[in-house]
């Protein structure tokens, strides 16, 4: 007879919780499902009686963006701080609870205004509370995850070409498959992304797209004066973490962010110089 383990306390009220959460219909669905007879047309606000909705619409916008919260300062010398980062961000939403018709108006603003931030690799160089790079699916309602337009991702390299062979890129990518996904991606690799911030200095700075596994090892050399000659012949090849941007149906723009220190300079350089034939 196989016998349960006995349940503590705490996973008790962590099941618990978690099942109300599945069970329970979120806000959104309860208003928009209610008759037009018990939402308020706010008819004596001038807010909707006065203003069109263009102009409530850029009201909505600059008090939905997300500011930096001066309460969650970063650390001068952590690995997330930056000059556009020092600061954890921060939403008001209050707004969201003044009446049924705000809500139904704005409850997609703040995701699909704002760019959300994402961190790949050690969770050591990620702020305290950042989103997990699964958040869309474990997080998000469809209309939700469909509203997202921006994301920007601070990756490693070696979680990029999944070297960890955990598949966390291709997991993240996976996780937009269904919807159109972000219009816009940007990526973001420091210079403590890099190979050479865990291998040592002398090992060289080394990216491709079309490579399976880490660029820089067997064939592929940065320093060659045709360092992606055969690989354009052959295109990308099957597993390259490359193949994965398939997933975003809807991506319009890609920006790729390259920081290193000064005295890499020529290696990074080499590096664009190669990225220019990677479509």
């Amino acid at each position: 007879m196989l016998t349960m383990p006995p349940t503590t306390p705490i996973q008790y009220f962590r099941r618990r919780t978690q099942k109300k959460r599945s069970s329970k219909p979120t806000l959104h669905p309860k208003i928009a499902s209610l008759p037009s007879i018990l939402i308020n047309p706010q008819s004596l606000s001038p807010l909707f009686t006065h203003l069109p909705a263009e102009l409530r619409t850029m009201i909505y916008h600059h008090a939905l963006l997300a500011h930096p919260d001066p309460r969650k300062p970063y650390t001068r010398h952590s690995y997330h701080y930056r000059p556009t980062h020092t600061h954890a961000p921060r939403i008001s939403t209050p707004l969201l609870l003044t009446c049924r018709r705000i809500y139904l108006e704005t409850s997609l603003l703040p995701i699909s205004l704002n760019t959300h931030t994402i961190y790949g690799g050690e969770t050591s160089h990620a702020p305290p509370n950042s989103k997990p790079y699964l958040f869309p699916i474990n997080t998000l309602r469809t209309t939700q995850r469909e509203a997202i337009r921006e994301i920007h991702l601070f990756a490693h390299q070696y979680w990029l070409e999944d070297w960890n062979e955990r598949d966390q890129w291709h997991d993240f990518c996976r996780s937009w498959s269904g919807g159109p996904g972000p219009e816009k991606l940007r990526i973001t690799i420091r210079h403590t992304d890099w190979w050479y911030y865990l291998l040592g200095a002398r090992s060289p700075l080394a990216l491709d797209p079309r490579r399976a596994g880490r660029a820089g090892s067997r064939s592929w050399t940065p320093h060659s004066s045709h360092p992606s000659r055969n690989l354009q012949e052959k295109g990308f090849e099957e597993g390259s973490w490359g193949t994965r941007f398939t997933y975003f149906c809807g991506l319009k723009v890609f920006e790729l962010e390259l920081e290193t220190l000064e005295s890499k300079k020529s290696e990074v350089v080499d590096v664009v110089t190669t990225a220019r034939d990677w479509r």
